[in-house]
């Protein structure tokens, strides 16, 4: 007889098979799913994991904006503060974190009340920065906050505008602290810029000539310590003026600068001589010759940096 799939005794067989194949079906997704739980909870694991090890690099800054204050007579900055926080604060601990409108309130208060108006723009920083880092800041809750135990670096730009004590040259003065268990390691580094200076060198020239140094540590304010920028100005001025070497490139040129600046002794104020290469750990001259210097068709740069050795 030919075999039918519909006849009643086959479709017993038929029903049983399909049985069998769902009960099949069912143990299989029994049996693995405790397999599938293990790997969702082990990926679940590597990612709290993951979370619990990661390291943040949290920081935060704010700007003064021409400033107006009296130092050295009537001066107008900007002024930048930055501060790195410790990787080991927790973000759901939030005590721990500054009240920027208290930090403005004590730098505004500090400046306002310095009580050494004739102390280089560099000293009045380094101390503005120590003070931050040693005293405690009220914060609006009544409570105090203590800079060095919440920042691993603390760092204080002061742009000095030009016209500032009237000086038309622009300075800058750059202060990083960072707390550590010995005290606190300062970096202290100056800087000016004059700003389209005419010089005669491989004919006429215009240039913007950037000085920028870095200071050994300095121990207290002695000033004899800071050079007073004015009287580098003036030696960099002049030996501009009296190269003896016209067709020099401006490379050489530039060399023999730093060379001199890291060789020679400065006049200062006090009527004595500054050594730069005793009080400074590098010097660095940047020397912008602008469009059609030297009857040249493009604007260049070149860069020394010199370092003194012992």
């Amino acid at each position: 007889m030919k075999y039918n799939p519909f006849h009643l005794g086959n479709h017993r067989c038929w029903n049983r098979l399909v049985i069998m194949m769902m009960i099949s079906i069912v143990t299989a997704i029994i049996i693995t799913h405790p397999v599938i739980n293990t790997i969702t909870d082990l990926d679940l694991a590597k990612t709290v994991s993951l979370n619990s090890s990661m390291n943040f690099d949290n920081s935060w800054s704010f700007k003064l904006d021409n400033y107006t204050i009296e130092h050295q007579g009537i001066g107008v900055i900007d002024l930048t503060v930055t501060y790195d926080y410790r990787d080991d604060l927790m973000p759901d601990h939030p005590w721990q974190y500054l009240e920027i409108q208290q930090v403005y309130n004590y730098i505004h208060e500090y400046l306002t009340n310095y009580p050494n108006e004739t102390d280089f723009w560099e000293i009045l920083n380094k101390n503005l920065v120590l003070s931050l880092l040693n005293q405690p800041i009220s914060t609006v809750s009544g409570l105090e906050s203590n800079l060095s135990e919440v920042v691993d670096m603390l760092t204080v730009e002061i742009n000095v505008l030009p016209g500032s004590s009237d000086i038309l040259i622009p300075r800058t003065t750059i202060v990083l602290g960072s707390p550590t268990p010995e005290g606190i390691v300062l970096n202290e580094s100056w800087m000016f810029t004059l700003e389209d200076y005419p010089v005669e060198h491989q004919g006429d020239a215009t240039i913007d000539l950037t000085v920028s140094y870095d200071y050994v540590d300095a121990t207290d304010n002695n000033q004899l310590q800071y050079p007073e920028f004015m009287q580098i100005y003036n030696y960099i001025a002049s030996f501009i003026r009296h190269y003896p070497n016209e067709t020099d490139s401006w490379e050489v040129l530039n060399e023999n600068l730093v060379m001199e600046l890291l060789t020679q002794t400065i006049p200062n104020v006090f009527g004595s001589e500054y050594r730069l290469a005793e009080i400074l750990d590098s010097v660095s001259v940047t020397i912008d010759i602008m469009y059609g210097s030297s009857k040249t068709s493009t604007s260049h740069s070149i860069s020394v940096n010199g370092r003194p050795t012992v």
